[in-house]
């Protein structure tokens, strides 16, 4: 039976905004409630976390949506998203072992000045990051929107939210990532296992094969690399700063204001991605809705920088009292680019299954390139770290326009030749 696209689209934006919500509470409750360092420092930790975790899953997440959907349902893609789910557990396992014996040198490369506990604690989380993507996308795949808002909402905010209401004012970073690695890991395995039992694949799961179809293997590794340099736009800037972790922080919250929009943006453009590939309909009014969307996404983000830069930054001393200078200084470069921002995200899902090639992997490659190039010029030229990093960003979000720009221009194109 079809599901109506606004009913689809009520429930993702319902789930949004409580997200938003959430996602913004959370960043106040570590303003309160933390040191500056440690507050930067557990921020680097969940963007590592959700870095990793999008390499672990190996873009199944995306396979499962292109080759396993509600119209796609078979005996064969049942064992199919089995397998995905055995080889991404065998990933983790590999993993965790890595972590155990050579988790000095990762938690220095990754966290900055942090020991091998946490780089445990970073591979058990990213491993519930991988596994919550799976079970997001499972149940999206058979378009049970509330099913899949609820991982993500849980992943996303919520459970960081959680464990900063129950952290001691005296706890250590170390108990506080291990809280948010365990909870992140059991929510994810409780909605996938619920998913495999509810339709009936645990006997797939314990079938002793592993084998993906070749075409399902490389298109979800391609979209996994490109998720994974997707995260690394947000994470490489605080990473190069992980030495200073408070530096870091004040970065990750910048990034978080300009990218808010994309909470609320990013599900509705799942579901019109999500019709726009399907069997079951119009493909090209579906195309056309998610054109709408996006210049609607736009000119909405237009006005809020208009009101940020009128207004809206003396509202950031209520919302994060202990930082809103120095996230100010960053923001008043950045904010700018929030448009653009909304563009890439309302688009980037039907990009991803609408080409076979991977355009969105090189677009980001070359993003996070340009970052680190400007990055490491001007601080090799002498500016502050922090500064060479709000410049870097300006630089790598400027593609984001080009890109929002050409495939408006291009989706416009294939409709008119197509009408005529």
């Amino acid at each position: 039976m079809k599901i109506s696209a606004k009913s689809q689209i009520i429930v993702n934006v319902g789930f949004a905004l409580i997200k938003s919500a959430f996602l913004m509470w959370s960043i106040r409750l570590a303003d309160q409630t933390l040191t500056p360092v440690v507050m930067g420092a557990i921020l680097l930790f969940r963007r590592q976390g959700v870095f990793y975790g999008n390499l672990t899953q190996l873009g199944f997440s995306q396979s499962i949506i292109k080759f396993c959907g509600v119209a796609d349902r078979s005996a064969k893609s049942n064992q199919l998203i089995a397998n995905m789910v055995k080889l991404v557990f065998a990933l983790a396992t590999i993993l965790s072992v890595g972590a155990f014996f050579w988790g000095e040198a990762l938690g220095k490369f990754a966290l900055g000045n942090s020991g091998p506990l946490m780089a445990f604690w970073l591979v058990v989380y990213a491993t519930g990051i991988a596994f919550g993507y799976l079970a997001g996308s499972a149940w999206r795949s058979e378009l049970h929107f509330s099913k899949y808002n609820v991982v993500d909402w849980l992943n996303g905010s919520l459970i960081f939210v959680l464990c900063l209401l129950v952290f001691p004012s005296d706890g250590s970073l170390e108990d506080l990532s291990m809280t948010l690695a365990v909870g992140t890991l059991v929510s994810s395995v409780g909605f996938l296992g619920w998913f495999l039992i509810h339709k009936g694949y645990m006997s797939s799961l314990l079938k002793p094969s592993l084998a993906i179809d070749r075409k399902v293997l490389l298109f979800g590794f391609s979209r996994g690399v490109a998720a994974f340099a997707d995260a690394g736009t947000i994470v490489i800037g605080p990473w190069l700063l992980r030495n200073d972790p408070e530096k870091s922080g004040f970065l990750i919250i910048s990034y978080t204001l300009v990218r808010i929009a994309q909470a609320v943006v990013l599900p509705v453009a799942q579901v019109f991605a999500l019709r726009a590939n399907s069997k079951i309909f119009n493909t090209q009014d579906e195309e056309k809705r998610l054109v709408q969307f996006t210049l609607f996404s736009i000119v909405a983000s237009i006005l809020f920088c208009i009101f940020y830069y009128v207004a809206g930054w003396k509202l950031l001393r209520y919302w994060i009292p202990d930082s809103w200078q120095q996230v100010n200084e960053i923001l008043f470069y950045i904010i700018i680019f929030t448009p653009a921002v909304c563009g890439f995200y309302a688009l980037r899902n039907h990009v991803d299954l609408k080409y076979s090639s991977p355009i969105n992997l090189f677009f980001l490659a070359l993003a996070v390139g340009i970052y680190i190039a400007v990055a490491i010029g001007m601080v090799a030229i002498g500016f502050d770290s922090l500064k060479a990093a709000t410049y870097a960003s300006c630089a790598m979000f400027s593609l984001f326009y080009l890109y929002t720009i050409y495939f408006i221009w291009a989706f416009g194109k294939r409709r008119n030749a197509l009408v005529q």
